[in-house]
């Protein structure tokens, strides 16, 4: 059984979250998609670690350049993406 574990980002002032918050947004989930083993009540679950980005004004595109490397991040270290746009990767 999966379980869920979702890290979000938001910002009511940009069209996407800052630098520094999706950097910290990612290294939490490199580190939970390491977890081998989540047990909880004796019921063991497969961990999928989601990182959100939310926006109050979601614009798009985004700097094309930054948004590959945060997919290839995602790809890279077996983590979801969620846009702003609602896209899930």
């Amino acid at each position: 059984m999966d379980i869920h574990i979702i890290e979000a980002k938001h910002t009511k002032n940009r069209s996407f979250p800052s630098i520094d918050d999706i950097k910290e947004g990612c290294i939490k989930m490199m580190l939970f998609s390491n977890l081998k083993k989540t047990t909880i009540n004796g019921v063991n679950f497969n961990p999928v670690p989601i990182l959100k980005l939310t926006a109050k004004n979601p614009v798009f595109p985004v700097n094309d350049t930054f948004l590959q490397h945060i997919i290839r991040e995602a790809r890279t270290n077996h983590f979801r993406l969620i846009l702003p746009n609602g896209d899930i990767l």
